[in-house]
């Protein structure tokens, strides 16, 4: 959806010119030759996310390695609001540098190994309430973070059955 909105915008850009100008020649087909060039870096994160094996590491190991990549998220997020992560054009919109692209990655390489290890914890068997609670909350966290609710009924039957006294 965002590479489409990019699009949009470089064709939008194209038309403004081809307008307010004299003939600029191939602006409209340039503006789309760079878009389609241009790689989406969700699916690289995703992919890149998904080579990691998370099947060795116990209940406790997934939980630590959860808020190690929420930390990391996090850092990144702060580190894309800063200024030299992104250049103005004329028409004051802004478009990701070098470094921009770079840690717009890394962001997303972040939210998507979170999410694998949420997804991994759903299908761990606690061995004792320890790990119960551990897979309870990072999976409630998760929900919280990412929804600002529990939309998933399994889990709310799980907390129920779990911690309702």
């Amino acid at each position: 959806m965002e590479d489409a909105g990019y699009l949009f915008g470089l064709i939008l850009d194209a038309f403004a010119g081809m307008v307010n100008a004299e003939p600029a020649g191939m602006q409209v087909a340039q503006a789309a030759e760079e878009a389609q060039a241009k790689p989406d870096t969700d699916d690289l994160a995703r992919c890149s996310a998904e080579q990691i094996d998370l099947t060795k590491l116990d209940v406790f190991q997934l939980s630590a390695l959860f808020e190690a990549y929420q930390v990391a998220r996090f850092s990144w997020e702060g580190v894309a609001a800063r200024p030299y992560c992104h250049a103005d054009d004329r028409q004051s919109r802004f478009h990701p540098t070098e470094l921009g692209e770079l840690v717009k990655f890394e962001e997303e390489r972040a939210s998507w190994i979170m999410q694998r290890i949420e997804k991994e914890m759903a299908t761990r068997k606690p061995r004792d309430d320890f790990e119960r609670n551990e897979i309870l909350m990072l999976r409630t966290q998760y929900e919280m973070r990412c929804n600002s609710r529990i939309s998933e009924n399994a889990l709310l039957l799980d907390i129920i059955r779990a911690w309702i006294v």
